[in-house]
């Protein structure tokens, strides 16, 4: 009796046991992006009043409603760009190296260096943690994070939306 409740307990917290690829995704709603800047500082943004633009500051700081629009963010590979919002589109706009891309998610770099992707959740922001802050091919892990997601949020439509997303993007 005593070895079938041992191999039961054993069974169980085997099958509970994260397995080294899924332990590097996280993903959570919130109304706030955490991001680095150009300069690696640390800086939040949030949508204005009207919804309509991002205010960026640093934390425990207000944002100044004047200075609205874009923030430049630090991106996964390394570049500075900065991030608009097209309210016509509902997109968000990249623009880099003298160009503009338009996309619904950000790839950016967090506080603690660790690479996220976001997209636009009502007046806040649905985020998935894609490679930790040494992984050098974040983007090889985009489709990983899209797995990760639907197996285990695949219950919130905020995060179907971003599993489809990935999806759209992974390479």
């Amino acid at each position: 009796m005593r070895l079938a409740t041992a191999s039961a307990v054993l069974a169980l917290s085997l099958s509970m046991t994260v397995s080294p690829a899924s332990a590097r995704h996280a993903s959570h709603e919130d109304n706030k992006l955490n991001y680095k800047d150009c300069e690696g500082r640390n800086l939040t943004a949030r949508w204005d009043s009207s919804n309509t633009s991002l205010l960026a500051n640093f934390p425990g700081t207000a944002a100044d409603p004047n200075k609205g629009g874009e923030i430049k963010y630090l991106a996964w590979d390394g570049t500075c760009r900065a991030l608009a919002w097209d309210l016509q589109a509902r997109q968000f706009v990249h623009t880099f190296d003298g160009k503009q891309e338009s996309s619904p998610i950000v790839n950016y770099v967090t506080w603690d260096d660790a690479k996220w992707s976001a997209m636009r959740q009502g007046t806040g922001f649905y985020h998935v943690l894609v490679a930790d802050r040494d992984d050098q091919q974040p983007a090889s892990r985009v489709k990983e994070a899209a797995e990760w997601l639907e197996r285990t949020k695949g219950a919130s439509q905020a995060a179907r939306n971003m599993v489809r997303l990935l999806n759209a993007t992974a390479p």
